[in-house]
């Protein structure tokens, strides 16, 4: 694991194992994107240290969302295709994305950001309700900030959609942190750029960044580490993100390497 600060004794058992010949991986931690984010163990010049890059599948698209010049980190739904070219609109609030929410003027060609959930007991409001009651107000894209701490990953088709629903703008989630701080930003005109393109090699938004020191850089490479299907607890499976599901991906290339080459 990577973890953003130093820590003394998880180096020195970094160089023990080095000292004892023996192959050490860290992940780089999901501090990003701003630089110097390593911390131990992935400072540590005796180890090979991994960032996280998307994954190469069709699923694995990349989106970003920059407003003022800054980045916030946001997930593209299940069921988004990329855009041909980045929306760049204004951002106006949308409350929850209910048909009632929307009635307001100025939605036409903008940039919906709306809270997950609802503020109505039982009432369930779909990602797709929203994403359709966006598009039909007019707007370009949609941006979800959660309803609880935390990013989350949506999906717009699901068991409870309509047979003919097809999603026609752009569905991204984001955290309830993030998604506060822009609606604070909308007290005055902000517009912001918001992209969706599929590129596999792109580093992922969340993953640490050097440099460690004034001598080298790190991380030393990047591995798949967004939307990697993996084993989970109960014997199922689980789509997660981090450079601690990248860093297994060079560890066990270099055991097999090894095995090779001992």
């Amino acid at each position: 694991m990577g973890i953003n600060q130093t820590h003394t004794n998880i180096d020195k058992a970094v160089n023990e194992a080095i000292e004892n010949n023996i192959f050490v991986v860290t992940a780089a931690g999901n501090f990003g994107p701003e630089l110097s984010t390593i911390g131990s163990p992935g400072i540590n010049p005796n180890a090979i240290t991994v960032g996280a890059t998307f994954n190469n599948i069709t699923s694995s698209l990349v989106s970003t969302f920059e407003i003022k010049g800054e980045q916030f980190n946001v997930f593209p739904m299940v069921g988004t295709q990329s855009l041909k070219e980045p929306i760049t609109s204004q951002i106006i609030f949308g409350k929850y994305g209910r048909a009632n929410d929307l009635l307001v003027s100025d939605i036409e060609n903008s940039i919906l950001l709306v809270e997950r959930g609802s503020d109505i007991e039982d009432e369930i409001v779909f990602f797709s309700d929203k994403e359709r009651n966006s598009a039909d107000s007019g707007a370009k894209a949609i941006v979800v900030y959660n309803s609880e701490p935390g990013i989350f990953f949506g999906e717009l088709i699901h068991e409870f959609v309509d047979e003919d629903y097809n999603p026609t703008i752009p569905a991204l989630s984001m955290s309830r942190e993030d998604g506060l701080v822009i609606k604070q930003m909308l007290q005055s005109h902000t517009k912001g750029t918001l992209d969706v393109f599929y590129h596999p090699d792109f580093v992922a938004f969340f993953s640490s960044r050097g440099p460690v020191s004034p001598f080298y850089m790190k991380p030393d490479i990047v591995a798949p580490g967004a939307f990697i299907n993996t084993t989970n607890s109960g014997g199922n499976y689980k789509i997660v993100s981090g450079t601690s599901f990248a860093a297994p991906h060079v560890d066990c290339t270099a055991a097999l390497i090894l095995q090779k080459n001992p």
